[in-house]
């Protein structure tokens, strides 16, 4: 059975309801970090640790851990997708040395899903400015009289 990760962001955002704790979410960089936009509540500022645009994979479990030191006391996560998180994941080793207790929360879509969405999407743009271009080389799309101007009025 495939479960949605929107169906499974739906569930955290449930879970972390039903903790009460102040939470810190970040993210990594892909897929998931838009569903994480759009499917987790932020109430308060400054809970939403995202590199933003700058596509850095492999932020999202460092930023949870220093969530983490700085508010001992709260729910950190960090929303990953399967191939970002290997971007640190030796990082796991400075969470059980400073015994933080950091959740990561994995969506797997079975490959980098960002990556492939802007491959698709670029092959298409691709196909389509070729096809816009063959139809330029046809003569009859230059059917407009052109006249050479050779003195001003």
């Amino acid at each position: 059975t495939i479960i949605k990760p929107q169906y499974a962001l739906e569930r955290l955002r449930d879970a972390i309801a039903k903790d009460g704790r102040d939470t810190y979410i970040s993210t990594e960089v892909g897929q998931h970090q838009m569903w994480a936009a759009q499917f987790l509540p932020f109430e308060k500022p400054n809970r939403w640790l995202t590199s933003g645009g700058l596509g850095t994979m492999g932020y999202g479990l460092p930023a949870a851990i220093g969530a983490q030191m700085a508010h001992p006391d709260a729910l950190c996560i960090d929303v990953a997708g399967e191939a970002s998180i290997l971007m640190n994941i030796q990082e796991m080793s400075t969470a059980v040395q400073h015994r933080l207790p950091v959740k990561i929360f994995i969506l797997n879509n079975q490959w980098m899903g960002m990556v492939r969405q802007w491959q698709e999407f670029l092959i298409f743009l691709k196909e389509l400015i070729f096809s816009f271009l063959e139809t330029l080389r046809k003569p009859q799309v230059f059917t407009t009289q052109c006249f050479k101007v050779t003195s001003q009025p």
